[in-house]
This record gives structure tokens, C-alpha cells and sequence, in this order.
């Protein structure tokens, strides 16, 4: 027995959500697992070498904190500068992603569009193009799959 073509589409969207499901749920597991370290160090008193210490490991790359006095501790002011330094490298990190997803959602409408046929304007298509790295005088070969019934099988 043949199942419709709807059917399988409603499977492949099951499965996919399920995919990014357990996706986000690995990666909020791991949010939440280097928070714990972060605090657990932080509740030891583990202080700065420890905290870098650790950041080492889950980094995987050298990590440095240079203290002129090395035994000496940090006065408040040193400690709320280091704290809003963290503040600022961590927005700026998620900028910067943010960033290169919203490039990456750009690109991604723009080929729709390219392949489509809705690009209307030409000049602005080759624009878009250069700025991805995009070669249009290339020849290509592209295949084309919809998703999506076609109007007739419906």
C-alpha cells in the first residue's frame, strides 16, 4: 500500500522537530553544565587560577591572566573592571554570532531568490553575489526538490 506524499511530509517535519529538539536540549545541557562549573569554582573560592584553570578545559587553548603581583589580591576596583571585561568579550562574542546568522539567513534568502526567479533586480543580485564570494559568470549545474506537493497531485 502507497501512503501520499502528505503523509511523508508530515513524517520528515515529526522527525525534524524531534531533530532540533534534542539539539537544543543537548545544548542547553551543556549551558548548563559549564554554568555549574563556573559556579561551583566560584563557591570554592577557587579564585582566578582556578577560574582560568578551567577555562582552559573547556576551551582547549591557552588561556592567561597576568597579575603583575601574582600574590597579591584584586581591590574592587581591578575586580569589577575584570568583571565588566567578561561582560564586554561575552556580548561581543554574541554579536558577533548573531551577526554571522543574520548573514547566514541573507545568503540563504537571496539564493530563494536567485534560484526562484523572484530576484527582480539585476544589479542588485550581482551585488548581493560579490558580497557572498559568489562566481555567477561560472556555468553551473543545479538540481532543484520541492518539499512541497506539486498543485496537480493535490
Amino acid at each position: 500500500m502507497l501512503l501520499s506524499g502528505g503523509y511523508w511530509t508530515h513524517v520528515e517535519k515529526l522527525r525534524c522537530r524531534r531533530k532540533c529538539r534534542r539539539a537544543q536540549r543537548q545544548r542547553l545541557d551543556r549551558v548548563l553544565e559549564i554554568h555549574q562549573a563556573f559556579t561551583q569554582v566560584v563557591l570554592a573560592t577557587g579564585g582566578i587560577p582556578k577560574i582560568a584553570s578551567l577555562l582552559f578545559e573547556l576551551l582547549g587553548r591557552p588561556v592567561a591572566f597576568i597579575d603583575e603581583d601574582a600574590g597579591a589580591p584584586l581591590d574592587d576596583d581591578q575586580l569589577l573592571a575584570l568583571q565588566r571585561a567578561a561582560v564586554a568579550i561575552a556580548i561581543r562574542l554574541v554579536l558577533a554570532r548573531a551577526a554571522g546568522n543574520e548573514l547566514d539567513r541573507f545568503a540563504q534568502r537571496s539564493l530563494e531568490e536567485l534560484i526562484s526567479g523572484r530576484a527582480s533586480n539585476p544589479t542588485d543580485v550581482a551585488e548581493r553575489a560579490i558580497s557572498f564570494g559568489w562566481d555567477l559568470t561560472r556555468r553551473r549545474a543545479v538540481l532543484l526538490a520541492s518539499t512541497e506537493p506539486s498543485e496537480t497531485s493535490r
